[in-house]
C-alpha cells in the first residue's frame, strides 16, 4: 500500500512538472512573437530609408516576414498599441514595448508632402483604438517614411491589419 501511495504521488509530480514546463513554453512563444514584431519594428525605424514597407504574414509563401499562426498549435491574438504590442492566448497575455511610437491612424489621410501637426498628431494617437487581430486572419503592413513637423523631419510608422495575401 505504502509503494502504491508512492508511486501515486510520484506520477502526480512528474505529471505537475511537465504542465508547468509547457505553461513556460507558451509563455515564451508568446513572448518571442511580441519581440519579433517589436524588432521588425526597430530594424525600420533604424534602416537609412526614406520609406519602406514590410508585411507580417501569417501564411507561408513569397511575400513578408512570415509568422506561425498558432502557439504550441492554439491560435492567438494579436493587440497592437502606439507604444508595446500585446499577444494574447487562453487568457494569459506578454508584452514587449516598442522602440518608438508608430500609428494605427490611415496614413493616406495625411499630406505626406506638408507639415505634420504635432497637436494633431497626439489627439490621432489617443483616439485611435489599439489594432486587434487573430493570427492567422489578417496580415499586418507597416509603413514607414519621412514626415515633417514644425521642428524636424523624422520617420513616422504607420501600422494596419490588411487581407491575407
Amino acid at each position: 500500500m505504502v509503494l502504491l501511495t508512492a508511486g501515486i504521488i510520484l506520477i502526480s509530480s512528474i505529471i505537475g512538472v511537465f504542465y508547468y514546463r509547457m505553461d513556460q513554453m507558451e509563455d515564451e512563444e508568446r513572448s518571442n512573437r511580441c519581440k519579433m514584431i517589436s524588432r521588425i519594428i526597430a530594424d525600420m525605424y533604424s534602416s537609412n530609408s526614406d520609406e519602406m514597407s514590410q508585411r507580417i504574414t501569417f501564411e507561408k509563401g513569397p511575400e513578408g516576414i512570415y509568422l506561425s499562426p498558432t502557439v504550441r498549435g492554439k491560435p492567438y491574438d494579436i493587440e497592437i498599441w502606439t507604444d508595446r504590442v500585446k499577444v494574447k492566448q487562453d487568457g494569459d497575455t506578454s508584452t514587449e514595448r516598442f522602440p518608438t511610437k508608430v500609428h494605427l491612424w490611415p496614413y493616406r489621410s495625411i499630406n505626406r508632402t506638408g507639415h505634420l501637426d504635432l497637436a494633431e498628431e497626439r489627439w490621432r494617437d489617443e483616439r485611435t483604438p489599439p489594432l486587434s487581430l487573430r493570427a492567422g486572419g489578417q496580415d499586418l503592413r507597416l509603413t514607414m517614411f519621412d514626415l515633417q513637423n514644425t521642428t524636424s523631419s523624422k520617420s513616422h510608422i504607420f501600422i494596419s491589419g490588411v487581407e491575407s495575401a
